[in-house]
């Protein structure tokens, strides 16, 4: 641990912190069995001892805070643990990952409750396909949750499309003008092998090599060289689309 506070580590020490695993979709690479089961509330840090954790972690040098899930946005105390963090002296940044079906609703509130930006969770630009996907989504909900996010603030708001060949490859063109009408960053992210999903990431695998190279021959890409140290997507500007940024993780 004396290795961890050395002052040189202070800059780029980021901490996720998941707060629930409950979530309301059932994406096959994730929850390919249908809805997780709630957790009872004695199993989660209630937000007290959510901003004690934080405020010692800070103490020790972290400076940024990312909410996840499941889908952070089902937490009653999500407010609550916005504004706990909020307080802890040294946390200079606070985001939040969420599948944006609650978004629409919440978004005002988290920004006054402290929160500085959002990911978006977005596999399909196509209603059909995206409730397919979800098997419990609604596509018109998470579009207007990005709206109101760009509207109050939230920014800047990062949509994260998993990869998945032979059912959203077709959408990466649309992906990218999307980021240009709305003003997001779009990051395009590699299916990742784990647990009870392998059989479908075998099938359904694109990397973000292919993805990247099948994009450059649609637009002028021009890498970013000012990213946030740490950051894990190679970053491009597309001059064409208004300077979008669009990204590129691999797993």
């Amino acid at each position: 641990m004396k290795e961890v506070i050395h002052s040189d580590c202070r800059q780029s020490m980021y901490l996720r912190l998941s707060i629930t695993e409950v979530c309301s979709f059932h994406c096959q690479y994730c929850q390919p069995n249908g809805i997780m089961e709630k957790v009872a509330k004695t199993k989660y840090l209630t937000p007290q001892e959510i901003q004690k954790l934080i405020q010692s972690l800070a103490d020790l040098g972290v400076t940024r805070v990312r909410l996840t899930g499941g889908e952070p946005l089902i937490r009653p105390e999500v407010l609550e643990i916005i504004e706990r963090i909020r307080s802890v002296s040294g946390i200079r940044e606070i985001s939040l990952t969420t599948n944006g079906m609650r978004l629409q609703r919440f978004a005002a509130d988290l920004k006054r409750a402290g929160l500085d930006r959002i990911n978006v969770h977005l596999d399909s630009l196509n209603n059909d396909r995206f409730s397919k996907l979800t098997k419990n989504g609604s596509l018109k909900s998470v579009l207007g949750g990005i709206d109101a996010a760009t509207k109050v603030g939230l920014t800047p708001v990062k949509v994260n499309t998993v990869l998945m060949k032979g059912i959203n490859d077709d959408e990466l063109v649309d992906f990218c003008n999307y980021a240009g009408e709305s003003g997001v960053t779009v990051r395009f992210i590699e299916l990742m092998n784990t647990g009870p999903s392998q059989e479908f990431v075998r099938k359904h695998f694109l990397s973000a090599k292919e993805a990247k190279r099948y994009l450059g021959k649609q637009f002028d890409m021009v890498p970013r060289f000012d990213q946030q140290g740490g950051a894990p997507a190679q970053e491009y500007l597309l001059p064409g689309l208004k300077d979008t940024t669009i990204g590129f993780i691999a797993s």
